[in-house]
């Protein structure tokens, strides 16, 4: 198919809204507009030229490395595009010279002194660790709201948000002074912004999550200052995020170095209703397929989420802090829990409030609950 033809259904795509759609027009439009070289050695200057094209494109379209692609053909293309890539990083080097060494050694020596001088002159500028604590509890008075979404899609089920809107809600929540905050910053109280933090998580593995990600990755390259951070809160990880679609997709994830993970139990039951036995067999077999999946990762989630936001009995909760899953890679502990869902946000966890063994987070179900969080004044 003719690459116009394909930018007039991705100008329709954008139309309705459809992320999806839109994300898999872009890439096979990049891969049909672009005679790329061979796979090989780059044997003259038409063909670095060539490269040097295509980087330059690639630079002001980033996502384009990232998006999802399930025709083998335009896989096959993609790894022949990194190989073609890496053989440039290697060319330039070549073709740049010591010239270009040398006035790049003389760029950083020249650096040097301005950047001594305003360590030196204006060190508050820099907003090392405990200056930047102190300046964010002044900011958000130490509460950190704690949001989930689950499916993404068009459905208009409760639990269900259309990518959009999603979309939508990023930069409202830049406006309103948020970042999003990894789990460890929380559970450390030591944040990296003096923005005010907030925790987002993605429950139960809904395959358009993915594309969700894609989208904070986006804005977050647009905006520095709001970061880039979730939880994703797993009940059978070998069919989850559209794994069957994507085989690597879990890779992916891991590599992306921003995204935890986090024990859903397997059924996603009330907890409640169940024995203590059945709690620990739940978290157990989501543990095995999280280990499959993760690998030494799985040493890493150290979270429970509850479905429902329904806490288990107290003796469960007992059980759960004694619980230890043995991982061909280490054992694996459950340090907290992701409790009840309610509208406040969540106490820092170095507030006398602050249980580690129920930790509040509010359930965004549907558009008007998301609508009316972003009213709210947190």
């Amino acid at each position: 198919m003719e690459y116009k033809n394909l930018e007039e259904m991705l100008h329709i795509a954008k139309g309705k809204g459809d992320r999806k759609s839109e994300f898999k027009l872009k890439d096979r439009i990049l891969f049909l507009k672009n005679n790329l070289p061979p796979k090989g050695h780059v044997k003259d200057e038409n063909d670095f030229e060539k490269l040097d094209a295509i980087k330059k494109y690639l630079e002001s379209n980033k996502y384009l490395l990232r998006s999802e692609i399930k025709d083998y053909q335009l896989m096959n293309a993609r790894y022949d595009l990194l190989a073609s890539l890496n053989l440039y990083i290697y060319n330039e080097k070549y073709f740049a010279g010591i010239k270009e060494l040398k006035r790049r050694i003389i760029k950083a020596l020249a650096v040097l002194p301005i950047a001594a001088m305003i360590l030196l002159l204006a060190p508050e500028k820099i907003g090392f660790p405990e200056q930047r604590k102190a300046e964010l509890n002044e900011c958000y008075n130490g509460k950190v709201p704690l949001i989930t979404f689950h499916a993404f899609n068009n459905s208009g089920k409760r639990y269900s948000m259309p990518l959009e809107e999603f979309e939508k809600s990023l930069p409202k929540l830049r406006d309103r002074g948020y970042y999003l905050a990894s789990v460890s910053e929380y559970f450390e109280n030591r944040f990296k912004s003096s923005r005010k933090p907030l925790i987002l998580t993605f429950d139960d593995g809904y395959s358009g999550q993915p594309y969700a990600i894609r989208i904070i990755e986006d804005f977050s390259e647009k905006n520095n200052d709001f970061g880039k951070a979730v939880i994703l809160s797993l009940n059978d990880p070998l069919h989850s995020l559209g794994i069957e679609k994507n085989p690597k997709i879990y890779d992916e994830l891991r590599k992306k170095g921003w995204i935890s993970f986090a024990n859903h139990t397997r059924r996603h039951k009330n907890l409640r209703s169940l024995t203590t036995k059945g709690v620990l067999n739940d978290i157990t077999q989501t543990y095995q397929g999280l280990e499959t999946v993760l690998k030494e990762d799985v040493l890493k989630v150290n979270i429970l989420t509850c479905p429902y936001g329904i806490l288990p009995k107290p003796e469960a909760i007992e059980a759960i802090k004694n619980y230890t899953y043995q991982s061909k890679y280490g054992p694996v502990k459950i340090d907290y829990i992701f409790g009840e869902f309610g509208p406040e946000p969540e106490s820092s966890s170095n507030s006398k409030n602050f249980s580690r063994w129920d930790i509040k987070r509010t359930s965004i179900d549907n558009k008007k609950i998301l609508d009316r969080f972003l009213a709210e004044k947190n």
